[in-house]
């Protein structure tokens, strides 16, 4: 069968949204879309209640893994696609309806696109203007893809994953891996076509992340600060940005900065940004993480 999605959906104990889960993709999926759950070692039942489910879908296909994290499910699901395209959904998120209907008529109106980002509803909604970048630099600072660097709202050529994957034992295991798609991907949009619902967790990793998380996750934006910062004003808020991640990593763990440091400019920055910019300039960045730490410890 010659698809032109496949859809990944990593499974683990997430029994009670699976159906409207599902749900939300079946209805509108075509015989041009393939569905693959992979469940990551579920202990709650998922995985039985995803083979009941698909009895009535028999478009899906259920595999079952050994429990490895999101990342090694997703990478599981990758190498089982067969699609021209790819796309993430979690086990708690849903689709819009007519969203698959309406991405289609997109990336077959323009087979040239590698990356195509539509929209979210969730905590905030987040929508997007039709826009074509030819360059990973000017998408990530224009389009501030570093606010919605996830795997889920966007569909990818399948090739982009030849020799890239999920990381495995990371956390913000998007942050590490969307840069390196959107260098290799010739041409990534943007379409105000189609949601993605994200079911807000109060016990996912982003609510509950530590000290060790923060630090992973200051070490992807320093990582991609390497290409994506030009010393344009939108750098800088991009870089702001991180020295925000910086502050949050060393109250946590005592650590001394080890965002690099570079040009401050206060022009192009909201109240808060010129507030800690300015301090940076004045005082430099490993006193401002000691004043919050100091701060932090306030009773």
């Amino acid at each position: 069968m010659h698809y032109l999605i496949s859809i990944i959906i990593p499974v683990y104990n997430t029994i009670d949204t699976l159906e409207s889960c599902f749900n939300s993709i079946i209805r509108q999926a075509g015989a041009d879309i393939q569905v693959i759950v992979v469940d990551d070692g579920s202990t709650d039942g998922s995985l039985q209640r995803a083979l009941h489910l698909s009895a009535q879908h028999p478009s899906m296909e259920i595999y079952h893994k050994d429990n490895g994290g999101l990342s090694d499910a997703r990478n599981y699901g990758i190498l089982k696609a067969t699609g021209q395209y790819l796309m993430f959904v979690d086990s708690d998120d849903t689709l819009d309806d007519h969203t698959l209907d309406s991405l289609r008529s997109v990336i077959m109106a323009h087979p040239e696109y590698d990356i195509l980002e539509f929209g979210i509803k969730g905590k905030r909604e987040i929508t997007f203007a039709e826009h074509t970048y030819h360059d990973a630099r000017r998408y990530w600072l224009e389009e501030k893809g570093y606010e919605h660097s996830y795997a889920w709202n966007k569909i990818y050529r399948r090739h982009l994953f030849t020799d890239i994957s999920f990381p495995k034992g990371v956390v913000f295991e998007d942050v590490a891996t969307i840069p390196s798609l959107l260098q290799k991907a010739n041409v990534i949009a943007t379409t105000p076509a189609g949601f993605y619902h994200y079911h807000f967790n109060p016990e996912g990793i982003t609510e509950k992340a530590g000290g060790k998380e923060w630090r992973m996750l200051l070490g992807h934006h320093i990582k991609t600060l390497e290409w994506a910062f030009d010393n344009s004003d939108l750098a800088m808020q991009y870089y702001m940005r991180a020295v925000d991640c910086q502050i949050t990593t060393s109250q946590l763990t005592g650590d001394r900065p080890t965002l690099p440091s570079h040009p401050i400019r206060l022009g192009p920055l909201s109240l808060k940004h010129k507030i800690k910019a300015l301090a940076i300039k004045v005082v430099g960045l490993a006193a401002l993480c000691r004043i919050y730490r100091l701060l932090s410890k306030q009773p």
